[in-house]
């Protein structure tokens, strides 16, 4: 199954889909409608063979989603779920079990993981097949097949009792987001432990444990998660900034790491000269090139590279190649930079640097200044206007292809065959620029730069659901981008959310929203990346409730990507 939303949370990569607004899901079931409230999660049991519903006689199927699930059908479902081959010896575990029950097998696996214990009786033990089962023993079940995490944050379920046999189980699920309970009067939640399971919550329940990452680096409840990311050209590499030791040789302090997610290794990019760490915390979000090779950063250390004595914050590029680290953006014959790295920006193909900067005058007064860096040659040149406006988050940019245009908010910095000329104007490009420069972000609308046009993105289909919009980043292509907005529920409660922008279909979809469509639990900015080829968008955010996972509250900003489905 392909996850859609992972958090990037301690090095357990604990990953999972959100429950956003469902694109319609064709269920094969006769008796779940596309607008069941569970139609995708059903169509996905179905569509896995864990279920394969009822047979109505003629040729359709019907799932019967407000059944109850009975203790076999629980036992068959997790059997199939598991992908087990699991047959058995034919010896009865339980003595209500005959070798002959159409799950015999089934119920014998989930005994032999001690998933279920059953019931002690005299004279043996009973499976009670028949029996439903109820919400507190799915929450035992459930717990028991991921394996008995430890650390399971408390809940406060208005009827779970201090005292309840199965507390720490439902907490756990409540969690991770498996289950959300129910809202009652007056806003209180309860589990309703003694209800049983349903079909259709069945189905939901699975599903969410199928996008939660179960392995063996488990779950992690972090104090500073991770800060913002960026990723390369197809989504495989992701590079973000934390404070937490991901790898044996982090140390404290702010690193920067590579997530390879093709093949699931983390790799320190910063780790000081001789291993012992950045000796400063200060700098600013890394980014990287479309091919993950090239990876760039600012950083007040002084202790990256040899010979780094300015006591500045200075721009780093990490290349795969060589797996070492640099400074960039030196001066004549190579002399430490006489500024202060702001912000860093790379250009797709990874051949261009851009800094912006703040330089010191003999003096001592300070100025602005943008940097153009060659990353091959290492030269270095200042871009002939300074940058004295700037608008957004990324008020400057570099095009996929190394630098065709670049962006201050008021300028175009044109490179072409006969050198740098200047594009002086209005354009107010405050966040992104296009790969073949011909369009760029002001914050809710793109500028056709050929021909001077603005298009307001907010009026577009989907976009009548957030506010404060703004478009961040481009596809290669120019056929998608990715944005944030503001949603708000009935109460009032808002946040941002991460947007995917259809250019063509001239449409506008909210990438992730809290568990159930509320919107995020708190109310901080996010930063957004696409990937060139349009299918990752990575995005950071404070909200605590966007994943069925448990992030602690006030743990600062955390790194999700989402993938095309």
């Amino acid at each position: 199954m392909k996850r859609r939303l992972t958090a990037v949370a301690s090095i357990a990569l604990a990953t999972g889909v959100l429950v956003v607004p469902a694109a319609e899901a064709d269920t094969g079931f006769t008796d779940v409608p596309d607008s069941h409230v569970f139609a995708e999660e059903i169509a996905w049991l179905g569509g896995t063979g864990i279920s394969t519903g009822y047979d109505n006689g003629d040729d359709t199927w019907r799932f019967d989603p407000s059944a109850p699930v009975l203790r076999e059908q629980m036992a068959a479902f997790l059997y199939r779920y598991a992908d087990e081959d699991f047959v058995g010896d034919g010896e009865q575990v339980f003595r209500d079990v005959p070798s002959a029950h159409v799950f015999a097998d089934e119920i014998a696996w989930l005994a032999s993981t001690s998933i279920t214990t059953g019931y002690a009786v005299a004279g043996g033990v009973e499976f009670r097949g028949s029996q439903p089962v109820l919400r507190e023993q799915m929450a035992a079940f459930l717990y028991r097949y991921a394996g008995e995490p430890d650390d399971v944050q408390d809940c406060s379920f208005i009827d779970l009792p201090a005292n309840h046999p199965f507390r720490t189980e439902i907490c756990w699920l409540a969690s991770t987001g498996i289950t959300t309970g129910y809202r009652e009067a007056g806003g209180r939640v309860s589990f309703r432990p003694s209800a049983p399971v349903l079909r259709e919550q069945m189905a939901a329940f699975l599903y969410r444990l199928d996008e939660i990452d179960l392995g063996p680096l488990g779950w992690v409840a972090a104090e500073m998660v991770a800060g913002s990311g960026a990723t390369s050209g197809d989504g495989r590499f992701i590079v973000f900034e934390s404070y937490l030791r991901f790898t044996d040789d982090a140390l404290d302090g702010r690193n920067i790491y590579l997530l390879d997610r093709q093949e699931g290794t983390l790799d320190l990019l910063n780790p000081g000269v001789n291993g012992v760490g950045p000796d400063h915390n200060f700098g600013t979000t890394p980014v990287i090139s479309d091919d993950g090779g090239i990876v760039a950063w600012t950083s007040a250390a002084s202790n990256l590279v040899v010979g780094d004595t300015n006591s500045r914050v200075d721009a780093f590029v990490w290349e795969r190649s060589t797996r070492t680290v640099r400074i960039i953006g030196r001066g004549p014959g190579q002399a430490e930079p006489r500024s202060r790295a702001e912000n860093v920006y790379l250009s797709g193909d990874g051949t261009t640097v851009l800094i912006r900067s703040q330089a010191e005058r003999p003096s001592g007064n300070s100025f602005d200044e943008t940097l153009s860096v060659d990353v091959t040659t290492g030269e270095t040149f200042r871009l002939p206007i300074v940058p004295s406006a700037f608008y957004g988050v990324r008020p400057t940019a570099v095009s996929h292809d190394a630098g065709v245009v670049v962006l201050d908010g008021r300028h175009l910095w044109i490179r072409g065959s006969e050198g740098l000329s200047v594009v002086p104007g209005e354009h107010r490009c405050s966040f992104a620029v296009s790969s073949d420069a011909t369009a760029c972000s002001t914050g809710p609308a793109i500028l056709d730069l050929t021909t001077g046009e603005v298009d307001d993105v907010a009026t577009w289909d989907g976009a009548e659901a957030v506010t404060d919009l703004y478009v961040t980043d481009f596809s290669a292509d120019g056929t998608r981008a990715a944005g944030s907005g503001r949603v708000a529920d009935e109460a009032g409660i808002d946040g941002y959310v991460p947007l995917d922008i259809d250019l063509v279909a001239r449409t506008v979809s909210i990438v992730a929203t809290g568990m159930g469509g509320a919107p995020p639990d708190v109310d901080w900015s996010i930063q957004v990346d696409m990937s060139a080829d349009g299918s990752t968008v990575v995005f950071s955010s404070a909200a605590r409730n966007l994943l069925p996972m448990f992030l602690p509250r006030g743990s600062g900003y955390t790194l999700f990507v989402w993938d095309r489905p």
